[in-house]
């Protein structure tokens, strides 16, 4: 699964750049342009080079060392709280374990605090 269809191919670059962009922003918002151009063996010059012609066509947004999704490829949060499920769950562990009873406790909305909810939920802590 890709981000975008544009990118999901080789886009012209001979060594995949694209697809691997593009599968690496899709379990990450960020990717390092050291680390692509040692996963491709490529040059860093060559991948910043490509980063930013990616940028121009919209599909990165490209930041100091690397490129990040743009804003609108951002997944949905029910997408996300599917994808790191146990990395996220031990987060979720660790923070429902300094929960105490009788607690105030206020979350906003997003993927770990998805599962934070639900461990708060499982444990039947009193809390508001």
């Amino acid at each position: 699964m890709c981000i975008c269809p544009q990118i999901s191919g080789s886009g012209g670059w001979g060594y995949g750049l694209a697809s691997t962009a593009a599968s690496q922003l899709l379990e990450a918002s960020t990717l390092r342009a050291s680390k692509l151009a040692t996963v491709l063996s490529v040059s860093g010059e060559t991948i910043r080079r490509d980063l930013l012609e990616l940028q121009e066509q919209g599909l990165i947004n490209r930041t100091y060392g690397g490129a990040s999704r743009p804003f609108a490829l951002e997944p949905a949060r029910s997408d996300r709280r599917r994808v790191m499920v146990p990395e996220r769950e031990a987060i979720a562990a660790a923070v429902s374990a300094m929960i105490l009873p009788k607690e105030v406790l206020m979350l906003g909305g997003g993927a770990t605090t998805y599962h934070v909810a639900r461990f708060l939920a499982a444990r039947n802590r009193d809390i508001t």
